[in-house]
């Protein structure tokens, strides 16, 4: 069975926990500039578990500034 990992547009969304480094790839953009993105909604995400953000912060991220179109390679 093929691992998936990362976030998948299209038909199926599938979400595991991610870094910033990660969402920032995902959205192709540099990590500034995702942190500059996600700033206003802080409150509303929380903070990260350990250097990942859990899959409900990661729901409350893709709702916020939408779904990376971005292929992660699964």
């Amino acid at each position: 069975m093929e691992k998936k990992t990362g976030i998948k547009t299209g038909d199926e969304v599938v979400m595991i926990p991610m870094s910033n480094v990660q969402l920032a790839k995902a959205y192709n953009v540099g990590i500034k500039t995702f942190r500059n993105w996600i700033a206003p909604y802080r409150d509303e995400i929380g903070a990260k578990t350990g250097r990942y953000y859990t899959v409900k912060q990661l729901q409350i991220i893709t709702e916020k500034i939408g779904i990376p179109r971005a292929n992660l390679g699964f």
